[in-house]
């Protein structure tokens, strides 16, 4: 009998894992010269790393490198790559990147050490942690491996748990899903439940013709081979297994081609051939001796000691079954098995612990936020009652000093509890809080006047009788009487600011029409203009007017339509009169004020454009100048309500209104309406 170079235990370990989990990786990761670049890549960006979550990603990017080469000469540097990772995870609490250094550290255990029940334990944890960050594909990957780990051991029952869960949370992992349900198949193959077998092999072979995996759909073509010829349907069996041989994709070594002739051989004792299952088991046994693979060697061996007693040639017989022995009896103990349970139990054992100590410290956390939250309520209610007691002496000694009778005391108690009442409904009034406050702050300036020149006005008056002198009290009456002028013109700036306000207010009066709009562009920028030089006489600008000739009638209410045109004509006249005011004048390259209204027809609906070459918006308040009441424009100059006035108006019409601008250059308003049916 050949011996071998390496023991048995390793090289047949680590053959099942292939079977089991090379799949992982056939798609992306069967150019291994790409994966040495990569290492050598991230080798050297990890020297210049500093210790954060980022150097722990690349140290499980490596790691995850050194597996996929399943390069046996560099376990002792993934394993040193693999102590880092998960010594930096833990001092940066870092639960991601220290659940996948477990999920990387259980993968070796697996394929390449051979320690089950650390995989075992290093597995349960990571998939503790990824729980925890509600990750869907490392806990796939967890239960995946898990899974292959009770299939090496023969536990079929367990490991379909296991790879199915691994398969609910792999919707965002094809590849890992399609690896997990070809396993399920294995595993149902292995339990002699054909059915099912049948149906999760049908599904692995779909998914990995559409991920292109060629070698995921060869291993399905031979292990659906296997299972029929187990189902006593050799003519499927055959079928299978001879287009896993004749397959023409990516070539394999011979290793892979060994099992099916191995099953192959099989199939032909069932049937009682000895013949051509020595033929087959002889080629199969033969390629698993080039290759080193002892799955196939055990196959074909047994295969053969089968045959050759058919056969009654019970020398070789006898020599093969001499040679499974041996290599069987090296397999598995049942200590390897122990471990692995008792793993398990330790680590659900101290999960369980943890978790009802999470719980208890949860309730107890719960129950002190409820008494705290009780004395607040108390708290509260203690420093209401005072407050509310002390309002009401203020009410009382107030009324008191002031000899209020029983009955208005009586009122400004029901008051009080009127507005208690209306405190509770603030919150249904916290839009109506924004309007006042913007009202209060606009009409705060004129009424402070009022009261200023009231109050002095009063004092003069005091101050008349007082004087001996006619010249005097002509002096102070002439003083009272420009104290009333100033009162009567700042009462009228109040008073326009609320007729702004209550014109911003009204919305759906009047009727709609069609209505020219070139006709209505036209005139009102002119009075727009006309208006500003009655109040500044040299002023002046120069208005261009672009009208298009075919443009549509509108369905609109003229003379709200018209307000607009009027506010954004006479704010474009406005900066471009700042601007004149604000620049030096300059004879070779005077600045000449310009208003530019244009319009036109686009697509279905009609433009209206206004443009001047004014001073222009900042760009940091461009999005605010449709709020109401916010100006640019100094008090006592504007309320603030144009603009918002305009935009309430666009917008009741259907349309859309736009504005573009650039500081010291121009400011453009465009009006997008739908269009009519009629011609202007």
């Amino acid at each position: 009998m050949r011996s071998f170079k390496r023991p048995v235990i390793d090289i047949l370990m680590k053959e099942i894992v292939a079977v089991l989990i090379a799949s992982l990786f056939w798609t992306t990761l069967y150019a291994r010269e790409g994966v040495n670049e990569r290492i050598d890549s991230l080798t050297k960006v990890l020297r210049t790393q500093i210790e954060d979550t980022n150097k722990v990603i690349l140290l499980n990017e490596l790691t995850t490198a050194y597996w996929e080469i399943e390069k046996g000469s560099s376990s002792r540097e993934a394993a040193q790559y693999l102590d880092s990772s998960i010594r930096l995870s833990r001092k940066l609490s870092y639960k991601r990147g220290y659940a996948n250094a477990l999920l990387n550290r259980g993968k070796f255990e697996i394929s390449t050490w051979h320690k089950f029940a650390d995989a075992t334990t290093d597995l349960l944890d990571a998939l503790y942690n990824f729980n925890s960050i509600k990750d869907s594909s490392g806990i796939s990957k967890c239960y995946l491996q898990l899974g292959v780990i009770s299939f090496i051991l023969l536990y079929h029952e367990d490991a379909v748990k296991n790879l199915e869960q691994s398969v609910a949370y792999a919707s965002a992992v094809p590849g890992i899903k399609a690896t997990a349900t070809y396993l399920i198949a294995l595993s149902y193959s292995e339990l002699k439940m054909f059915a099912k077998a049948k149906t999760y092999f049908s599904s692995a072979l779909q998914a990995y013709r559409n991920l292109n995996n060629e070698h995921g759909e060869r291993e399905c073509y031979i292990y659906m081979g296997k299972m029929y010829v187990n189902d006593n349907m050799p003519d499927s069996g055959f079928y299978y297994l001879n287009k896993s041989i004749i397959f023409t994709g990516t070539p394999v070594d011979s290793s892979v081609l060994g099992r099916p002739y191995s099953f192959l051989s099989s199939a032909f004792i069932k049937q009682k051939n000895a013949d051509e299952a020595i033929r087959y088991a002889l080629i199969s046994y033969r390629l698993g001796r080039k290759s080193s693979d002892e799955i196939t060697v055990i196959e074909s061996a047994n295969t053969l000691q089968e045959a050759y007693s058919l056969k009654k040639d019970f020398s070789k017989a006898y020599f093969y079954l001499k040679e499974l022995k041996e290599m069987k009896d090296s397999i598995f103990n049942s200590s390897v098995a122990q471990r692995v349970a008792e793993s398990k139990s330790k680590f659900v054992f101290e999960k369980e612990l943890s978790d009802r100590k999470m719980q208890q410290e949860k309730e107890e956390a719960i129950a002190k936020a409820q008494i705290q939250k009780q004395k607040i309520v108390q708290y509260a209610f203690i420093i209401g009652t005072i407050l509310l007691v002390i309002l009401l002496l203020v009410i009382l000694n107030r009324s008191r000093l002031k000899q209020k009778s029983a009955k208005q005391l009586t009122e400004a108690y029901d008051n009080l509890k009127a507005t208690q009442q209306q405190l509770v409904q603030q919150e249904k009034l916290a839009s109506l809080g924004a309007l006042t406050a913007g009202i209060a702050h606009e009409i705060k300036n004129p009424l402070n006047f009022v009261n200023n020149f009231s109050d002095l006005s009063i004092d003069l008056i005091n101050e008349i009788d007082t004087l001996d002198s006619e010249e005097e009290r002509k002096e102070v009456l002439s003083d009272i009487k420009t104290n009333l002028a100033k009162i009567a013109e700042h009462g009228k700036r109040a008073d326009n600011i609320v007729k702004s306000m209550l014109q911003h207010s009204r919305s759906g009066l009047g009727d709609k029409q069609m209505t020219d709009i070139n006709r209505q562009c036209s005139e009102f920028i002119d009075l727009a203009f006309h208006g500003l030089r009655a109040k500044i006489s040299d002023f002046n600008s120069e208005i261009i007017k672009s009208l298009a000739v075919d443009l549509p009638r509108v369905n609109v209410i003229p003379q709200d339509f018209s307000r607009v045109i009027l506010n954004l004509s006479s704010n474009a006249f406005y900066a471009v009169k700042k601007r004149a005011d604000s620049i030096q004048p300059d004879p070779t390259n005077p600045y000449r004020p310009q208003v530019i209204i244009s319009t036109k027809v686009v697509g279905d609906k009609i433009e209206v454009v206004i443009r001047d070459n004014g001073n222009g918006i900042p760009s940091e308040i461009k999005e605010k100048i449709f709020e109401p009441f916010f100006t640019t424009k100094p008090s006592g100059e504007g309320t603030g309500l144009g603009l918002s006035i305009c935009y309430d108006i666009i917008k009741a019409h259907g349309g859309e209104i736009k504005v573009e601008s650039k500081e010291n250059e121009f400011t453009q308003f465009s009006i997008l309406l739908p269009a009519g049916n009629d011609k202007t």
